[in-house]
């Protein structure tokens, strides 16, 4: 795996094929503070992965009668404002609500995002931004949207996420070393969450910095202090903002 540098945060490879074990294997480091290497049963974070969990767990409660993915959002958090338009959880489910995805936000600052938040102040952050378009108009990740299927499933089951995915995935699959990202919590082999950042220089006054698959282009002055910052991902200028 060759992006995967020996002195780099690094990963775990598992192949199944028809049940079977056919590859396992580490790369790159657990902790590159400590200069722990990688290893095959460490625990990792898993971000945004966590969002299939999050699908799966608004479908058992389809599955229970307790929703319909085309019920209007607001038939569960009354007071959301969805702007003449109707909000469905499928929207929410599939990327195209409309709604702002608060990690975009100007005011996600790295202050706020310290802050401990409850589903309801979280919900209030972001619920009186303007639509981005218009549920179903056209797809747009969305980590808003996922927010609140999240608390919809806290809502309709009345366990907290935590203990709903644990109670209705990990403990019944044997997901025995799968485990709510608690940062307070001790978890056995858990390897440091780490992220890849690379500085490439451009022309005179210009260089990017790439993260996994996106790219921060800053636009810099004569005294080298940073003037803008582009967001490029896959391939596509996604925002820019200038100082």
């Amino acid at each position: 795996m060759k992006q995967f540098k020996a002195n780099e945060p690094g990963g775990i490879v598992l192949v199944v094929k028809e049940g079977e074990v056919i590859y396992r294997k580490a790369f790159g480091k657990a902790n590159l503070e400590l200069d722990v290497d990688m290893r095959p049963e460490y625990i990792l974070q898993i971000g945004s992965i966590t969002k299939p969990f999050t699908a799966c767990a608004i479908l058992k409660l389809m599955e229970e009668g307790k929703l319909s993915l085309q019920d209007d959002i607001t038939k569960y958090i009354e007071d959301y404002p969805t702007h003449g338009h109707t909000i469905t959880i499928e929207h929410l489910l599939t990327h195209t609500s409309g709604i702002k995805s608060y990690t975009g936000m100007d005011e996600w600052t790295s202050e706020v995002r310290k802050k401990n938040f409850t589903p309801e102040e979280l919900t209030d952050f972001f619920k009186n931004q303007p639509m981005d378009f218009a549920p179903g108009e056209k797809y747009s990740y969305n980590n808003s949207a996922y927010f609140l299927l999240g608390y919809l499933i806290e809502i309709l089951s009345g366990k907290t996420y935590e203990v709903f995915i644990d109670s209705v995935f990990f403990q019944p699959l044997g997901l025995n070393n799968s485990f709510y990202g608690n940062t307070s919590r001790i978890i056995k082999n858990r390897a440091a969450g780490q992220m890849r950042f690379q500085i490439f220089p451009l022309e005179r006054h210009n260089f990017f910095a790439k993260i996994v698959d996106a790219q921060f282009i800053f636009h810099m002055d004569d005294n080298n202090e940073v003037t803008g910052l582009t967001l490029v991902q896959n391939g596509e200028h996604k925002a820019e903002k200038i100082e």
